[in-house]
This record gives C-alpha cells, sequence and structure tokens, in this order.
C-alpha cells in the first residue's frame, strides 16, 4: 500500500522539486570513527541523502554504524531533521549530543534509540526545542506534526506542557525551549525564552533533560573523537575529516544535477515525496509518517537503488577526528588545509603558516594562543548551485565562531576570518608593530561569510577584552601607518590598549590617551578606531625640542633631530629609532651626553693637566730660592743681608719695605759668602693629582686623574742669582664623566719646557714657557637609552702653549721667616684646534673645536723657613697662596654633528666655570747633603664649578 501511494506521490514530484525553508547555508559536516558518525554544523537540504548515503556506504562495506554523534549544530532545514530522525530511528542507532543541538538538530537527536550526553566539550550540552519558522517569522503549521515526532521518540516522557511552550508559544524565530546538563548547567537547566530577548525567560525547578527522557543514561558516553595535541606537530593532521565532506557532497551533487534531466532517478526526488505524503492530513499529520515509510522494505529497496553507493570511495569511511585540541604547551604549525567539528586551543598554540582552518568553532582559552596568517572559515553550501544542479555546492568560506579567551595574533601576512571573531573577557588581540608599517606584518581581517550571499562577519569586542601591542624598535615617521584590523568592530571596539608583557601599563582609548610602546617613550601612537577598521599613526616626538637642550649648548641638537625626523633621513634611522623609545626623562639627562657635550669638558681638564706640569716646575724654581733648595739658598743670603745693615737685625717688615725703593750701598754679590756653590743640578719630580669638574646647566660633570713624571736640568750664572733651566715631562691623564655619563678618556702629555730665576735682595722674578703634545682616547656611550650603549671611540691629537710670569718681594723677619707676597702672577695656556671622529655608530659624533685660551692674573702670598738639622741638613717648610681672575676662556665649545649627517651642525659646551680661582701649596724641602735635596709638596686648586689636589715628590742634585 505504502509503495502504491508513494509511486501516486513520486508523479507529483519529477516535475518540481519542493525543497521549502533550506535554512541557513552552513553546511553539516560529516565524518566516520569506528562505528559512529560524527554530524555538526548547520542541517541543509543535502542532509536528506548524505546520512543514508553514508550509513548505506559503511553497511556496504561491512562496518555498520551504531551510533551517531550530534556537535554543535544550530539546526536548519525542517525537512532534514524529521527525514533523518526516521532514518536514525529504523535504522536502530543512538544519538549523542555534544555541544548544543538546537531546533532540527534536537528533532534528529530525538530519532535515537538511546540518547546520551556527550560532555567532551567546554560547552554545555544541551537540547534545544522550538516551532518552526520561515522567511524569519515562526510559523506554527508544523508543530502538530513535529510534537507527534518528539513525543512518539521520548516515549511520551516528555513534559506535555513544556512540549506545547516549545511548539506554541514561541514568537520569535530564536525562541527556545532548553533543556541543559544539569552536571554543567550555571543557572536552572530547563528554561524557556519565547522571544529570545530573556526579559520572559522562565525556569521549571524540578525538571531536567533526564525526567523528560530527552537523554535516557545519567552520565556521559564520550564520543572518542578527540585528537589531543600534547607535542609539537606540523601539517594536516586530520586529513580524512574533509575528505569526507567533499566526497559526500560530490554525491549529493550528482543527485540533484541528474534530477534536471532524469528527476525520477535521484534520491531526493524520492525522499521528498515521502516527506509530502508524510504529511497530507489533518494538522499536516499524514496516514503515515517518515518512520512508517522507512520502514517499508520495498520503499527501503528503492531509496537504496537511488544512492549510486558506487560512486562514494571507500576512503569516505575512513576515520577522522572532530576534536582537535592543542595542549601540554604543544605548537601545531600548518600551511595547509585542515578541518574539525571544533578546534579547542587549551595550553598551546596553533602557528598558521598560510594555511586554513575549517571548523564552525575555534576557541582559544587563556592560556592558547593562534597566530600566524591564513584563513578561518566554516564549510558552506550554495543552494542555488546545489538546486539548479550546477554545482559543486561545498564552500569552504562559510560562517565561523572564533572565541578568544587567550591570545589573537595575525602575523607574516593577513588573518582572515569567516563570520564573528569574539574576543571575550580576558582576550587579547595582539600585533607586531615594525617601522616598515602598511599591513604586511600581519593584519586581522574580518571577511565576509557565505549564506546564500556574502555577510560581513564582525570583529565583537566583549567589556575586558584588550589590544595588545609589540612594538619594535625602529624609526616611525611622520607618515607612518600600521593597519591593523579591517572588518566590522562592533561593540565599540577596543577600550584599553596595552604593551606586550607590561601589566602595569594601559592605555584608555575612551579617555584620548595614546600609546607610548615604551615606558614615557618619545614615541606615541594614536589608535585610529572606527567601524570599519583599526590602525596606528604614529607621533614622532622629535618636537619636543626642550628635552635635547642646555643653557649652554643650546636648543641645537633638538633641530637637528627634528630635521632628521621630519626628512627621514635614512643614515640617522638607527638613532632616531633608539632615541624614540626612550624615556623622555633619561633623553633629557642624556642630551649632554648625546650632544658630546663631555668632548668640551673634557678641554678643561687638558688645562689642568698642562697646569699641573707648570706646578712641578714653579715648585722646583721655588726650591732653588729657598735655603732647603741649595747651600746658601734665599733665606740664608735675606738674613745675612739684613744682618750686615746696621739697625736692621731687628727692623719692623716696615723699615724692610722701605729698602726696596733704595739699594744700599756696598752690597755684595755673594751673601752667602760660599764660593762652593756648585753650578749645574739635576732633579726629577713625580706627581699626581685628582679633580673633578662639577656638573651644571644639563652638563655632567667629569674627574680627572693625573700622574707623571717631571725631569730638569739648571744651571746658576751671575753669581748665582740667575737659573736658567730645562724640562721634560710625560703625563697620563684619565678622565670619567659623572652624573649619569658613560664617558671616559685617556689623554697622554709630552712636555718640554725652559725656565728662568732671577733673584735680588728685593725679591725675585721667575718666567716658565712650555709646549705640551697631547693624544687623546676617548670612549662615550649614551647610558639608559637601548641601541646607544655601545661605546663610542675617538683617537686625536693638539697641542698647547703655556707660560707663567711671577714677581714677588722677599721680606724676612728677625727669626728667619720669609714673607714673599707675589704680584703679579700671570698663567697663560692655550690649547689648539681640535678635531674628532667617533666613527660610524648609531650616535657617533664629529666635532671641531677652535683653540682654547685661558689667561689668569692675580697675586697670592708666599711663606717659608728655614731650619738647620743637628748633622749640618737644612728644612724648609712653605706654604702658598694665589688668588687670580680669569680673562679667557672659562667654557669650552664644539661644534659637532652626527657622522652619518654631518650637514645637521650643533652646539656642544662645557659648563661654566668660576672666572676666580684660588690656588695653595703647602710642602717641605730638604737638603739632606751639598748635593742632594728631597722635596715634598700638596697643591690644590679651586674655582666654581672645578678643583683639584695633587701632590708631588722630588729629588734633586747638583753637581
Amino acid at each position: 500500500m505504502k509503495q502504491s501511494v508513494l509511486s501516486v506521490a513520486l508523479a507529483g514530484v519529477l516535475g518540481v522539486l519542493a525543497v521549502g525553508a533550506a535554512g541557513d547555508a552552513a553546511a553539516m559536516n560529516y565524518h566516520v570513527r569506528g562505528d559512529r558518525v560524527y554530524l555538526s554544523g548547520g542541517v541543509t537540504y543535502a542532509d536528506v541523502m548524505s546520512l543514508p548515503a553514508l550509513l548505506a556506504k559503511a553497511q556496504a562495506e561491512g562496518r555498520p554504524i551504531r551510533e551517531v554523534v550530534l556537535r554543535t549544530s544550530n539546526g536548519g532545514a525542517l525537512i532534514a531533521g524529521e527525514w533523518l530522525q526516521g532514518v536514525i530511528r529504523t535504522a536502530g542507532l543512538n544519538t549523542i549530543v555534544s555541544g548544543h543541538c538546537i531546533s532540527s538538530c534536537s528533532i534528529m537527536q530525538s530519532g535515537g534509540v538511546e540518547r546520551y550526553l556527550g560532555g567532551d566539550l567546554p560547552i554545555v550540552d544541551s537540547v534545544q526545542i522550538h516551532a518552526a519558522s520561515s522567511g524569519g517569522k515562526v510559523i506554527y503549521t508544523p508543530s502538530a506534526r513535529m510534537t507527534q515526532i518528539y513525543a512518539g521518540n521520548y516515549g511520551g516522557g516528555m513534559d506535555a506542557g513544556l512540549l506545547h511552550k516549545a511548539m506554541y508559544e514561541v514568537v520569535q524565530p530564536n525562541g527556545l525551549l532548553v533543556f541543559s546538563d544539569p552536571a554543567r548547567a550555571t543557572g536552572a537547566p530547563v528554561s524557556f525564552d519565547p522571544d529570545g530577548s530573556g526579559s520572559k525567560r522562565e525556569t521549571f525547578p524540578g525538571q531536567d533533560i533526564f525526567s523528560n527522557n530527552i537523554v535516557t543514561a545519567a552520565g556521559y558516553r564520550d564520543p572518542g573523537d578527540t585528537l589531543n595535541v600534547a607535542a609539537n606537530v606540523t601539517g594536516d593532521i586530520n586529513p580524512a575529516y574533509l575528505r569526507t565532506g567533499r566526497q559526500l557532497q560530490a554525491l549529493v551533487d550528482d543527485d540533484f544535477a541528474r534530477w534536471n534531466t532524469n528527476a525520477g532517478s535521484t534520491y531526493m526526488t524520492v525522499a521528498q515525496a515521502i516527506y509530502n505524503l508524510s504529511g497530507q492530513g489533518p494538522q499536516n499529520i499524514g496516514t503515515d509518517s517518515v518512520q512508517d515509510y522507512l520502514n517499508d522494505p520495498g520503499i527501503q529497496a528503492l531509496l537504496l537503488s537511488r544512492l549510486r553507493l558506487g560512486d562514494l570511495d571507500a576512503s569516505t569511511l575512513d576515520d577522522a577526528m572532530g576534536v582537535i585540541r592543542v595542549t601540554n604547551g604543544a605548537t601545531w604549525r600548518t600551511a595547509a588545509t585542515t578541518g574539525a567539528d571544533f578546534m579547542l586551543v587549551d595550553n598551546g598554540t596553533i602557528a598558521l603558516e598560510g594555511g586554513a582552518l575549517r571548523a564552525s568553532e575555534v576557541r582559544v582559552m587563556a592560556a592558547g594562543m593562534l597566530v600566524g596568517h591564513g584563513d578561518v572559515a566554516g564549510t558552506g553550501m550554495d543552494f542555488d548551485a546545489l538546486a539548479n544542479g550546477t554545482g559543486p555546492s561545498w564552500r569552504e568560506d562559510g560562517f565561523n565562531r572564533l572565541r578568544v579567551f587567550g591570545t589573537l595574533m595575525p602575523r607574516g601576512g593577513d588573518l582572515v576570518t569567516h563570520g564573528y571573531v569574539n574576543i571575550m573577557p580576558g582576550g587579547k588581540v595582539l600585533f607586531d608593530v615594525t617601522e616598515n608599517g602598511g599591513s604586511a606584518g600581519g593584519r586581522l581581517r574580518v571577511g565576509s561569510f557565505f549564506d546564500d550571499g556574502q555577510n560581513d562577519g564582525a570583529l565583537v569586542i566583549a567589556k575586558g577584552a584588550y589590544l595588545e601591542l609589540n612594538v619594535a624598535q625602529g624609526f616611525y615617521g611622520t607618515d607612518y601607518r600600521r593597519d591593523l584590523v579591517q572588518g566590522p568592530i562592533y561593540q565599540q571596539g577596543f577600550q584599553d590598549v596595552v604593551r606586550l608583557g607590561d601589566t602595569g601599563y594601559t592605555a584608555n582609548l575612551a579617555n584620548g590617551d595614546v600609546f607610548r610602546p615604551r615606558h614615557n617613550s618619545l614615541l606615541s601612537f594614536n589608535v585610529q578606531q572606527t567601524a570599519d577598521g583599526l590602525w596606528l599613526t604614529a607621533n614622532p616626538g622629535f618636537e619636543q625640542i626642550g628635552l635635547f637642550t642646555s643653557a649652554t649648548a643650546g636648543d641645537g641638537l633638538g633641530r637637528a633631530l627634528a630635521s632628521a625626523a621630519d626628512g627621514n633621513n635614512a643614515a640617522l634611522r638607527p638613532l632616531l629609532g633608539a632615541l624614540q623609545f626612550a624615556d623622555r626623562d633619561i633623553i633629557q639627562q642624556q642630551a649632554g651626553s648625546l650632544r658630546g657635550d663631555a668632548h668640551a669638558t673634557l678641554r678643561l681638564a687638558d688645562t689642568a693637566l698642562v697646569g699641573s706640569i707648570g706646578n712641578v716646575v714653579q715648585q722646583h724654581q721655588f726650591s732653588l730660592r729657598s735655603s732647603g733648595g741649595d747651600a746658601g739658598g734665599l733665606a740664608m743670603q735675606a738674613a745675612q743681608a739684613a744682618s750686615a745693615q746696621p739697625g736692621m737685625a731687628n727692623a719692623s717688615l716696615f723699615n724692610q719695605l722701605a729698602m726696596h725703593l733704595v739699594a744700599p750701598s756696598g752690597e755684595t754679590a755673594d751673601a752667602s759668602g760660599d764660593s762652593g756653590r756648585r753650578n749645574l743640578g739635576v732633579w726629577g719630580r713625580g706627581f699626581g693629582s685628582q679633580g673633578r669638574i662639577e656638573g651644571g646647566d644639563g652638563v655632567a660633570g667629569m674627574t680627572h686623574t693625573v700622574g707623571g713624571i717631571v725631569l730638569g736640568a739648571d744651571t746658576r750664572i751671575a753669581d748665582d742669582r740667575v737659573t736658567l733651566g730645562v724640562s721634560v715631562a710625560a703625563a697620563d691623564m684619565s678622565t670619567k664623566g659623572r652624573d649619569g655619563s658613560e664617558f671616559s678618556g685617556d689623554v697622554r702629555a709630552l712636555d718640554v719646557g725652559g725656565y728662568l730665576d732671577a733673584s735680588y735682595a728685593r725679591g725675585f722674578l721667575s718666567f716658565a714657557a712650555r709646549y705640551t703634545d697631547l693624544r687623546h682616547d676617548t670612549r662615550r656611550s649614551i647610558t639608559g637609552i637601548a641601541g646607544l650603549d655601545s661605546p663610542l671611540r675617538a683617537k686625536y691629537s693638539n697641542d698647547a702653549v703655556s707660560a707663567r710670569l711671577e714677581h714677588g718681594f722677599t721680606f724676612t723677619t728677625g727669626n728667619g721667616l720669609v714673607i714673599q707676597p707675589l704680584l703679579p702672577v700671570v698663567d697663560y695656556a692655550r690649547t689648539s684646534a681640535t678635531r674628532f671622529d667617533e666613527g660610524q655608530g648609531a650616535g657617533a659624533l664629529t666635532g671641531r673645536s677652535d683653540s682654547l685660551e685661558s689667561i689668569r692674573v692675580g697675586a697670592g702670598l708666599q711663606l717659608y723657613k728655614t731650619f738647620a738639622g743637628r748633622n749640618g741638613e737644612r728644612i724648609t717648610p712653605h706654604a702658598r697662596v694665589v688668588w687670580q681672575k680669569e680673562l679667557g676662556d672659562s667654557r669650552a665649545q664644539y661644534s659637532n654633528a652626527f657622522s652619518a649627517a654631518p650637514e645637521l651642525v650643533f652646539g656642544a659646551a662645557s659648563q661654566q666655570v668660576g672666572e676666580r680661582v684660588l690656588a695653595w701649596n703647602v710642602g717641605v724641602t730638604s737638603r739632606a747633603s751639598e748635593r742632594l735635596s728631597i722635596m715634598l709638596d700638596y697643591v690644590g686648586q679651586r674655582r666654581d664649578g672645578q678643583d683639584q689636589n695633587g701632590v708631588m715628590l722630588g729629588l734633586g742634585y747638583r753637581f
């Protein structure tokens, strides 16, 4: 009877294939593992044939299917749901729900003889039921037939009131009666929401999925198709998955193509006729149900004859996995296309290297990462190509949901998605940002997905999700743009931007904050965000000229850098990039180091070095005049001359001062009467000093340490009142920057000179002139600025000429104390022009400076007294203080430029030191015999901003 009725029905559908509402275009995916077949995704008209074909092929190959796993399906075509529940029940198969099973999927689920929950996904298993819809509106016409199917398959165990709500009280297509796994559900396990808004949601205490016989067994029945990736792998790790789906869809395409030429030979014609008959009756309930027809052996044979299983390759039944779970810190790298029902990055990484993922959902958990470039989509079906027989209808750009609780990182190119990218609370989208800009570094492109038309996907940002940027050091100019996201952005986009690895920093976009890639960096970015995309533009930062300005050197450095940045000077990009990533406070602190001020400060130290050698010569000249230096020294001569004058032995200093105005008659040439004076002497002194130049006006300070030796020879003429001599000296000076300046310099000096010293009864006149060759070796780096901390070295030479003229009056007290007012004391030093070149490092400098000239004029006071020892030795302690005013340069200056851009010249300068100079000396000279003398002195000098202290130890011998 059923077969004859079917024959009549077939005649009515041969000309027209009344497919009805096809639902969405997401194709249902199939794969096989053992005796289970797995279905996921949207239910389509094609599934009416796909599942029966797969079951029949498995039976023919001797490996029959026992269970059907229904995974994460939002439903779809009603005809497919009703048809497949009949196929499942008449074949005696069990069903397992893995994740959510909604709408027509729930009808299929009810067909299972035994019905289970899978419990294998991070999604609460649920069965969700509602009335049919078409064209965006709920239709109740099929509700009676659907009620009969649910009630019959659930064995009358489902609460009639709940079923009535689902079939007749739903008012919007997304209204649902939901039965959730009570062991994992948050809140009530049974709820009803008539319009999907949540405002009218009801719950039903005491009801659950088991009490309504929707699931027949408590606990879980593991679907057993999870591929756990716990070690690093590459390539397509699930090759059979897509092969099964593609081959099944090709079989269906062939059936529809034949329908256009020979409809009676197709499976779909028979299925459509049976479906029509099952709905022909009161309340759309026919005399026989789909199950009744499918139980008929003759109809079973008819349907089987239409399947053409010979066209379906046996590889369709190859085992495949439906869930890929990356865990244990593993990385899956792929440039291939791999499919699965569900991909879960739990504690690991999927690294796309141009590959593609095909899954209805890819979920990245908090400890997971999806990184790279490629394509992420679900599979879909082109219903027009299917119905018109123009195939292929299989699409791989269908809707996909990418949920990110961890990290999503486009890299190396576009990461293209099709559907919705949900960045969940705590989730982040991470981008590498390099100076190349554009989109090549990696862009998230939220693409369209196929559902019988092109629909845009969207990036959906939850509250508590954020944008994370990993900005590589480089130079980012005023025209810089980095494209990050292309496509719709929902829910107002990102609110917060953070740095990779820096949990303490957040830029709030709602407050208009700029993003700084490093703490307080010179460089900042504007995050430009619209409803259609996201990109960055750079604020290079070099307009902040004040950071590079000092009171002594001006703003030349800042202007030079700004000019280089505006002109995108390629040679200076490493320098500009390093500065852009530096802390602005550190830039301000290190501006002097960057400018090369320490080279200028070193010139002040050079002057101190030249002066140290001069001090040795000056102290030797003094020793010649004092009693400790030679037999019959000046103290002896003065004392004897004074005693030769009547009344002078106890005369006052005032009376002695008068004697300088009129020469005494009969003054002898040799007051000492010592005819044994030796005329040739040699001497040597070692000396060492340490000084510092204070920082100020944005210029770091410097310490300088000097050590050396001076050798000399002299002779006396004109009755020993005039001494002529020569000296040669070698000295080393080491300098080190202070106040955070990483500058050091070594200076080697070779000095030659001559001196003259003339004594007369009223005083003395001394003069010395010297030439000094100076060899410099400097090292400079910019501390605290990555990329500029490598030492930069320069070697250069210059020279100096110097002279000292000193005149002093001599007064002797009755007890032999010699008092010498010094007037004038003139010091002159001129160091020649210099040039240096530090090579080709990122911050390397070239510089030139004119000569530096010091002219000091002043006066002082010198005291000494000679004591005779028991064994004939003479000891002369002495002290000296001199005050001078600097009439020459009190600051050194350079015209510097970066070696890579010598045309951009800027000034560098030392700090200004004081014009008033105070120098002092305390020492002792001991003559052990007529030939040998020993000298020990402490010398010091102080001016505002600079001081120096040292010791000298000398030895003299006269032949």
